[in-house]
């Protein structure tokens, strides 16, 4: 890596323009839910670690955080340790431990306090899974387990023969010396607190295990994960671990895995994914019975995590992959009702202003097939469940002079609601899967919709529709109408060009940029088009006849999703799976811009040009708004910062495993800095506070050699520094 491609990255890291703050807009509620767990000297304090799913690009891409809650799971609150992908929680030595896939593992004594990476001797900052008692605390890693004492906090590899991946633990509080590991090869126990681990899973044909747990009566359960042609099971041991058989045979259906496990006096209920539906359920097993009973049928796409609040009587949540949130059942399991106040961590796939008057906003979710509305601009967000028998809805458009008419494009099918989204109907029955959907001012009965099988267009509002066969075939990423021409359109297929049309999809010209994934037509100047891509934004100043691809200052991730303003064409917002980032050039140079946000996974924008506001949504961060320009246009705006001048200071140069970074200058001990290490093509490796004296002390031995970027953030600055570890 030469010196000057590493004082690039430093350069375009430390600019910093007249951002825009971001702030929350208080929903849609909901969150992509991976692990629960209730404290142990507090019963009605419950912790929930929200992640993100690996797809458009996001497995560079933050998480939603940990939320808790201190009355038993009815209402939720943000926790300081937020933008990280928690995998699981645990309590022990008067501190909640949180383990997260990419940063190792922080602790705090309180969850709206300082959180304080413990990662001394963990050998992958990947951790997959954790668990405690008083004395001992064990993670699985993308490197095998760890185990470390609560009070010491320093991670020593355990004894645990071969290679393997660890997807859950259990430990049992009346037996602190068990310990049993669901892995990639089947059950593995230890009986010393977990330092000395034997294969323990004679009986268990389907050794690739996602789930595992240990009743108060000692049985304990362990959930597969199938193969090609097979179906998931349950096994049960009734000695404690060391033999085990198959339980009932889950119902036909095909789960596509056992994804947690909650055992019950007389009974354990589960939670899985569906395959085919993409649907998840928690299912039921009564001890002696011969069959499985279905407890609920969720809007998840596997539940994945269930835990039993002894504070809340017969209580237990559940909460799972998609931006459904928690429900909670305080009837042992018999019926369910969300419990999704405070929670604001939708996954926002798609976003519409549906009236300005009313300040009507309107959200698609992810994995759900929901639809979320904000009224007075999200004083009130209220959620449409079972909306559609779908697993997103990626695409909404909302009629130019009319905001009762909105269209849909979910997963299944399009959709049409003509009572401003409180009942819909399906429009065309040979569109599924469906990606996209626009339409234009210029005149709404012209309606394009993107999917999987090509582009549709109804000429009539919605009421029939062509083929997307015999239209334009093929997978299409994204569409845009534009809006002063309704006969003009632009398709992105995958892994294919861009196309256009100007005769309403009768034919389409071939323009010459390709795999873009999303695409917006500037609403007052035609000649501006934009297209985002893999690592940068194609932008064509002439109507599309030529474009530039642009990448200065981007991360190297994929555009999901841009926006211009409507005022000037040069001024663009670019949302990728590592932020926002903003363009006053017309794309020549980028900047990140994602101050305040609380996930930087973003899936959408909407702006409302006449209150100079620009809303963006993100996955499991819900949906955030900012003033366009540097300085805002109404009394509402928060005051201008004065600059902190920020210095980093890094010793010793280069670095072999441990670092101190020190942060100079004249700034106090609440000075409410974080800082985070970044690899070269913008990952987030690495990221903490600054203890006492303004300082931090990092281990980064399971970093591999090379050149790095320390980024250091304030609420009005920023700072970075080039750090350089060898081996």
């Amino acid at each position: 890596m030469s010196l000057r491609i590493l004082l690039c990255v430093c350069a375009m890291l430390s600019i910093s323009l007249a951002a825009e703050q971001w702030q929350p807009l208080n929903g849609p509620l909901g969150g992509d839910v991976r692990c629960m767990a209730v404290d142990r000297s507090d019963p009605s304090s419950v912790y929930l670690g929200l992640g993100t799913h690996a797809s458009m690009g996001s497995e560079y891409a933050d998480g939603g955080g940990l939320f808790y809650s201190n009355d038993a799971g009815d209402s939720w609150r943000r926790s300081s340790l937020q933008n990280v992908k928690v995998s699981g929680i645990t309590t022990a030595a008067g501190r909640i431990w949180a383990a997260t896939y990419g940063e190792g593992v922080w602790a705090a004594v309180e969850p709206s306090g300082a959180w304080i990476p413990e990662n001394s001797g963990l050998g992958s900052p990947t951790v997959l899974c954790i668990t405690g008692t008083a004395d001992h605390l064990v993670v699985g890693t993308m490197a095998g387990v760890f185990h470390a004492h609560p009070d010491t906090a320093v991670w020593v590899p355990a004894e645990m023969p071969g290679e393997r991946q660890i997807w859950g633990l259990a430990s049992a509080p009346w037996l602190p010396e068990l310990m049993l590991a669901a892995t990639d090869s089947g059950v593995w126990r230890s009986d010393t607190g977990g330092d000395v681990w034997s294969f323990a899973g004679t009986g268990i044909e389907q050794t690739n295990l996602r789930s595992i747990a240990v009743g108060a009566d000692g049985r304990c359960w362990a959930g597969s994960r199938p193969g090609s042609n097979q179906d998931a099971v349950v096994y049960c041991s009734a000695d404690t671990g060391r033999t085990w058989a198959p339980c009932a045979p889950l119902p036909a259906s095909r789960a596509d895995g056992v994804w947690s496990i909650l055992p019950r006096p007389e009974s354990v209920l589960i939670g899985i994914g569906w395959l085919g539906s993409g649907m998840g359920r928690v299912f039921r097993l009564r001890d002696g019975a011969a069959e499985w009973e279905e407890h609920a049928s969720v809007h998840y796409r596997s539940v994945r995590a269930l835990t039993e609040v002894p504070a809340g009587g017969d209580r237990i949540l559940a909460g799972g992959e998609s931006c459904g949130g928690v429900l909670c059942s305080t009837d042992g399991g018999d019926t369910w009702g969300y419990r999704l106040t405070g929670l604001d961590a939708g996954n926002v796939y798609s976003l519409r202003i549906v009236d300005s008057a009313s300040g009507t906003i309107m959200a698609g979710l992810g994995f759900s097939g929901a639809l979320a509305r904000a009224d007075e601009w999200g004083a009130s967000w209220t959620r449409v469940d079972s909306l559609f028998p779908s697993l997103f809805v990626r695409g909404l458009a909302v009629h130019p002079s009319n905001p009762e008419t909105l269209y849909a494009a979910a997963w299944n099918r399009l959709y049409r609601s003509t009572n401003g989204g409180e009942s819909w109907a399906s429009m065309s029955a040979s569109v599924s899967q469906a990606t996209g959907i626009d339409l234009s001012a210029a005149d709404p009965s012209i309606i394009y919709a993107g999917a999987t099988q090509g582009v549709s267009v109804s000429q009539d509002g919605g009421d029939t529709w062509s083929d997307p066969d015999s239209t334009l075939p093929g997978t299409v990423k994204a569409v845009v109408a534009d809006p002063r021409n309704a006969r003009h359109a632009l398709a992105a297929r995958e892994w294919s060009h861009v196309y256009e049309t100007f005769d309403a999809g009768v034919s389409w010209d071939t323009l010459a940029i390709q795999s873009c994934r999303t695409l917006a037509l500037h609403p007052t100047d035609p000649q501006w088009i934009y297209a985002g891509a893999n690592g940068g934004v194609y932008v064509s100043i002439d109507g599309g006849a030529t474009f530039q691809f642009l990448t200065s200052g981007l991360p190297g991730l994929w555009v999901n999703a841009i926006i211009a303003d409507p005022q000037d064409p040069a001024v663009i917002w670019a949302g990728t799976p590592g932020g926002v980032y903003k363009s006053i050039d017309g794309g020549q140079t980028w900047h990140f811009n994602s101050d305040g946000m609380a996930n930087l996974d973003v899936r959408a924008f909407e702006f409302h040009d006449e209150s100079r506001r620009i809303f963006v949504g993100s996955h499991s961060g819900g949906v955030h708004w900012a003033f366009a320009d540097a300085t805002p246009t109404d009394g509402n705006s928060p005051g201008t910062p004065q600059p902190l001048a920020l210095r980093l200071q890094v010793s010793p140069v280069p670095c072999v495993d441990e670092v101190r970074i020190s942060l100079l200058g004249e700034v106090g001990p609440d000075n409410g800095v974080r800082v985070a290490l970044y690899s070269l093509d913008g990952r987030r490796m690495h990221s903490g506070g600054f203890g006492p004296g303004n300082s931090c002390v990092w281990r980064l031995g399971h970093l591999p050699a090379g050149s790095y970027v320390l980024r250091a953030e304030s609420s009005s600055a920023k700072a970075s520094q080039a750090l350089t570890l060898v081996r």
